[in-house]
């Protein structure tokens, strides 16, 4: 529960555009801490987030 939570509070913040940098970051470190690096299950809090989050290409290389 507390895993969905933070997921739906993050796309919270990210879809309000008040998301500041600092969340972004937890936001891109919580994905990566979860797996999300190459693709993840269809329907789940977790891969909206992912679809909204702002990578950079630069960040990732």
């Amino acid at each position: 529960m507390l895993h969905r939570l933070t997921a739906e509070e993050l796309i919270d913040r990210l879809q309000s555009g008040e998301a500041t940098a600092a969340e972004i970051g937890v936001a891109v470190k919580f994905l990566k801490d979860n797996g999300m690096d190459v693709s993840a299950e269809a329907e789940t809090p977790v891969r909206d987030l992912a679809a909204i989050v702002p990578f950079s290409k630069a960040a990732g290389e």
